[in-house]
């Protein structure tokens, strides 16, 4: 199942490469184990399954926050996709 997962990941990265300025953001938990450790334990041990509880649910929301926030940031760095994030 995991392979799967990171082969579908593999395959549609290359195709948004192939779009120009296409661009993958691959957000992964590891991120948050250095400046949000206590975010990092709580989503690492939610079990992969959709049968999570409500405080589990904040829980992935406040991490894909915190994830997407730092991508924004390091996509701000590049000035092409600066006018594009910063237009919206």
């Amino acid at each position: 199942m995991v392979e799967n997962q990171k082969l579908r990941v593999r395959e549609f990265e290359k195709y948004v490469k192939s779009r120009g300025n296409g661009l993958l953001l691959d957000l992964k938990f590891d991120l948050l184990k250095d400046q949000h450790r206590d975010l990092y334990d709580k989503v690492s041990s939610i079990p992969t399954n959709f049968k999570i509880c409500v405080e589990q649910a904040q829980s992935l929301k406040e991490a894909a926050r915190t994830l997407v926030s730092r991508a924004v940031d390091q996509l701000r760095q590049d000035p092409y996709w600066r006018s594009i994030v910063d237009a919206n």
